[in-house]
């Protein structure tokens, strides 16, 4: 193992994951601002675009860090429910990055 790291030329930082949260080139999620660099959304499938607008007029008219998607019963077989999703979950998937469970819900629906 310590073969290895010596041979990758990683740093501690590295290793451990600390520096993925500051990595080059990665856009910082602010509420109301694009998900990713604007020169890349011509670039994004359909689906992707969509959402990305949606995004935008949801995130500058309410205000809000969340919002609910709503699952039926046949999703889960405990009823109807809503799912809360945070628009930062957003930004990680535009990113590729951690996912959260609700998103990852609502996308098996």
């Amino acid at each position: 193992m310590a073969g290895m790291i010596l041979q990758t030329d990683l740093t501690r930082a590295q290793l451990l994951g600390e520096a993925l949260q500051n990595a080059r080139g990665k856009k910082k999620f602010v509420l109301g601002e694009p998900l990713i660099w604007p020169e890349l959304l011509p670039f994004l499938p359909t689906r992707m675009a969509e959402l990305h607008k949606w995004y935008a007029v949801q995130s500058k008219a309410s205000k809000l860090e969340m919002f609910p998607a709503r699952i039926k019963d046949e999703h889960f077989w405990r009823g109807a429910d809503d799912v809360y999703i945070e628009f930062a979950s957003l930004y990680d998937l535009y990113h590729q990055d951690a996912l959260h469970k609700s998103l990852v819900s609502v996308w098996c629906m």
